[in-house]
């Protein structure tokens, strides 16, 4: 709830006097949003919308061009702005149905097939796009509404204090200069590492599992026709049985024809081993997002077993792509399965974590998507949690800002609706996600 004011740093307020102001940003608004991801951008999106003053602040330079989480399901088309749910429809790749697969010595069965897709309604279906591209979108509308851009990059947290009136945030730019910025409210949509949740001191609690992920966005060829990935509206699930690398999971989601090859150059996603017009005849074709699940004695063999960095952290590495592939034809893809030269586009290794945030808010100060609930990526919840948290959220900082609450009473019983609200629902679906993830990787927990 409300609670005290408190300090995030010690003696932060006494420096903000001294602080440079050269950097193009306001001494004073109503909200400050910490991430300019896709639910970071969503709540900067609808609090303008409400005529709400806010800043998006994000440590990144540049925006990223990872693909990432990949699908919007319909409840966050429905909350998304019109303008923004109309362009994915028209540039968006609609995934109509999901073909799931029991694999028994890499021949797949048909299993179930979950119809998505509902012709008498235009927001069904998972509607599939690289995360930068829904990032782009929201940013693209958030200009647009605000008549300028909001955003501002390279600026990190360095701590902040609410003192029960408005939270004072110190920001430091990448030449390492501090930056003053006070505001109403403050919202932290940082990620599952999240500094804003850190210095809030609220406990993420839940647990670390021993086996990992390893996901790639790319274009396979010599699939077996009977997957039929080649169709763009198809999903693929396939639950292998067997021995060494046979034993789990594969996903495959299509992403649609015309799909970019982002620029990495020497070294990056595609090594640079393609330009020109190769190039743009393998971003021509179907792309999918296919995602294994590996055991910690499936990584050690393929050599991308995690090692913890400097930090503690445990550091996955993705498989080289020949052991990836390697993997998907073990699982069912087929026996002459394989990645199409040059066409990655993003390649990953993750943990899986499990965990929840202890509580969505503290004074002035709120949480919102991966920085308050990560869970396993299976059913693709993550992104479109995060999103319905922010939507949840926003309409209730805009009444309170402008004063159309009964009462600073009122104001305060509505603000904290939002932890009431969606932790509960956050804290189900993570639970459910945990459960079927521990189901399908038959593993027990």
């Amino acid at each position: 709830g409300g609670g005290r004011p408190w300090t995030s740093v010690a003696n932060c307020r006494a420096s903000l006097d001294s602080m440079p102001t050269d950097i193009d940003l306001p001494t004073d608004t109503d909200v400050i949003i910490v991430g300019a991801g896709p639910v970071g951008l969503a709540a900067a999106v609808d609090l303008v919308r409400r005529r709400v003053r806010i800043v998006v602040v994000d440590a990144l330079d540049h925006p990223d061009i990872k693909t990432k989480a990949g699908g919007l399901q319909q409840r966050t088309l429905e909350v998304l702005p019109p303008e923004v749910a109309d362009r994915v429809h028209r540039e968006g790749n609609c995934v109509a149905g999901a073909f799931t697969y029991d694999v028994v010595d890499g021949t797949p069965r048909p299993r179930m097939h979950l119809q998505l897709r509902w012709p008498t309604h235009d927001l069904t279906g998972l509607w599939s796009q690289p995360q930068w591209k829904t990032e782009r979108m929201l940013h693209d509308h958030l200009t647009a509404l605000a008549g300028h851009d909001p955003v501002r990059r390279g600026l990190a947290v360095e701590g902040f204090e609410d003192d029960g009136e408005h939270v004072r945030a110190t920001l430091r730019d990448g030449a390492g200069k501090l930056h003053a910025l006070r505001a109403k409210y403050l919202v932290g949509c940082d990620g599952a590492r999240s500094t804003v949740r850190h210095a809030l001191g609220m406990r993420f609690e839940g647990e670390t599992w021993d086996h990992s992920f390893a996901v790639v966005h790319a274009t396979l060829e010599g699939v077996d026709p009977a997957l039929h990935l080649e169709d763009e509206s198809r999903a693929a699930v396939l639950f292998s049985h067997g021995e060494g690398l046979k034993e789990g999971l594969c996903l495959a989601i299509s992403l649609g024809n015309g799909c970019p090859l982002p620029d990495h150059g020497p070294g990056g996603a595609n090594g640079g081993a393609l330009g020109g017009t190769a190039q743009e005849d393998v971003a021509k074709r179907n792309s999918h997002i296919i995602a294994v699940d590996l055991s910690p004695a499936q990584a050690s063999t393929l050599g991308c077993a995690p090692e913890r960095d400097s930090r503690g952290h445990l550091a996955h590495a993705s498989p080289p792509e020949a052991a990836f592939e390697a993997v998907l034809r073990a699982r069912g893809l087929g026996a002459a399965a394989h990645i199409a030269h040059g066409s990655v586009r993003w390649k990953s290794a993750f943990g899986v974590n499990v965990r929840l945030a202890d509580d969505f808010r503290k004074g002035r100060c709120f949480l919102a998507g991966d920085a308050a609930h990560c869970h396993p990526p299976v059913g693709g919840q993550g992104m479109n949690m995060g999103i319905q948290d922010a939507l949840n959220l926003t309409w209730k900082l805009a009444a309170a800002i402008h004063g159309r609450a009964d009462s600073a009473e009122g104001a305060e019983r509505l603000l904290d609706t939002y932890a009431a609200e969606r932790r509960g629902v956050d804290a189900a679906v993570v639970a459910a996600v945990r459960a079927g993830t521990a189901a399908v990787v038959r593993r027990s927990r």
